[in-house]
């Protein structure tokens, strides 16, 4: 059960980092299909706005599938989780363009990656919590810093994905329909995921805590009780572990629409300075 565990934790990593970082390798696209041709920079402008505001989701989504999680249970919540990934990556895919419903378009676009970035968050939570409670202490930290670090993969895949559609197929009709198609693995993965969470139990720990009868309490009662200086400590060595990963990940989000020879620079390097950082910055702690 333990494996078993593991191995959805990194399922769960690769659906939602796939899902979340592919809209970014095709801005440019997606900014000539969901806004006005009238101005091509307000359209990319108007892209990463979108892309950002996933982002604005993550903290969100970790607080409150987070306390449902230690309410309701892990499992439910985590296969809840990649469902709403899966639903909202391929929804990108099918969703029509400016041309056939106007401004709806970019309206249904936005909420579509407003629950990606709700679920990423979650997922973030839901599985360094998952993979913990199942696993030997002296492991650990090694464990989660190996879940964490698998989502160093999906940036890779998602880049060969692309280019090999851009290098197999014309222009026009990449910009057409092919670009829906790296958006569609999405839904397909996410079902695999929630098969693999479905075989799972609730954690020992969990179980141990409901048997008891231990409410688990919400954030901000903590926070009441703690105050903001020992969240805030730990942000902070977060933030020291991590700044290498959200820098390359922030270069690549703006330069993402250049052109095919950062792809494959990106390909070499990214994955394996973010690997790094997390099992050094992480898996030592444990």
């Amino acid at each position: 059960m333990r494996k078993r565990a593991v191995g959805s934790a990194a399922i769960g990593q690769f659906v939602e980092w796939y899902d979340f970082v592919v809209y970014g390798y095709l801005a440019v696209t997606i900014g000539k299909q969901f806004f006005p041709a009238t101005d091509p920079v307000a359209a990319l402008l108007a892209t990463f706005a979108i892309y950002g505001a996933g982002f604005l989701m993550r903290p969100l989504g970790g607080v409150l599938f987070g306390h449902i999680g230690d309410r309701r249970g892990r499992r439910n919540v985590l296969a809840m989780i990649i469902l709403i990934m899966g639903a909202a990556t391929a929804g990108v895919g099918i969703l029509p363009t400016y041309a056939m419903i106007g401004i709806w378009a970019p309206v249904l676009l936005l909420v579509c990656r407003l629950l990606q970035g709700l679920s990423a968050g979650a997922e973030l939570i839901g599985s360094n919590t998952l993979v913990p409670e199942y696993s030997d202490p002296r492991r650990r930290g090694f464990l989660i810093a190996l879940t964490s670090g698998f989502s160093a993969v999906p940036p890779i895949f998602a880049a060969l994905f692309v280019l090999l559609l851009q290098n197999v197929m014309t222009a026009g009709s990449f910009t057409a329909w092919g670009w829906r198609i790296p958006f569609l693995p999405g839904g397909a993965l996410s079902l695999v995921g929630l098969y693999m969470r479905h075989r799972l139990n609730e954690s020992p720990v969990f179980e141990e805590a409901h048997a008891q009868e231990k409410v688990a309490r919400s954030l901000f009662h903590h926070l009441r009780d703690r105050g903001p200086l020992r969240p805030g400590l730990l942000h902070a060595q977060r933030l020291y572990v991590q700044l290498p990963d959200g820098a390359s990940r922030y270069i690549l989000e703006q330069r993402a629409a250049v052109q095919q020879h950062f792809l494959r620079r990106r390909v070499h390097l990214d994955p394996r300075i973010r690997l790094i950082c997390r099992i050094d910055g992480e898996g030592s702690r444990s």
